[in-house]
């Protein structure tokens, strides 16, 4: 048996999809190349660009019978590019809410949600996220039923609770 090591997976544990054992790796020595494996085989490689103290590697998830996985700007979800796919310049905080895919995204200056694939209202100036050491309290949070996070429009700033509540 091989003991885990962090460094090598970018710090996000293995999940099982279905029956399926999917790992993030890193390519060697080179921490900013990447591949999700599923049973040991290839099924997306990626970089992650040059980082500093913030890690690049957001999360891993076993969603919808696939795998999704951030990285900085980016959701992966069955070895596909979502930002790539949505046109988006950037997408950000991928969770899931009352089962459905959540997430931030930016297009022609302005950040908006969606919510179980649908953009969904609001358009904001800017979202704060991604940030590092005390900055990073107002980075979006959230839980499987909600997502919390701190807002702009104008001059003016919002603290923001979206979700599913029943």
């Amino acid at each position: 048996m091989t003991r885990w090591a962090p460094d090598e997976h970018l710090c996000q544990p293995p999940v099982f999809v279905g029956n399926d054992f999917v790992e993030l790796s890193t390519l060697g020595e080179d921490r900013e190349r990447y591949v999700i494996l599923q049973n040991g085989k290839e099924v997306f490689r990626g970089e992650t660009g040059s980082w500093g103290v913030e890690l690049p590697v957001k999360g891993l998830w076993a969603w919808n019978g696939t795998c999704a996985l951030e990285v900085m700007g980016d959701v992966i979800v069955g070895g596909k590019s979502l930002r790539k796919e949505t046109g988006y310049s950037e997408i950000f905080n991928w969770q899931l809410i009352d089962g459905k895919p959540f997430y931030f995204f930016a297009k022609g200056g302005k950040v908006g949600i969606s919510y179980d694939g649908q953009p969904a209202g609001a358009a904001y100036d800017e979202v704060v996220h991604y940030k590092c050491c005390e900055p990073a309290a107002f980075n979006p949070a959230g839980n499987d039923s909600m997502v919390w996070f701190y807002a702009r429009r104008g001059e003016l700033w919002h603290f923001v609770e979206a979700g599913v509540f029943k």
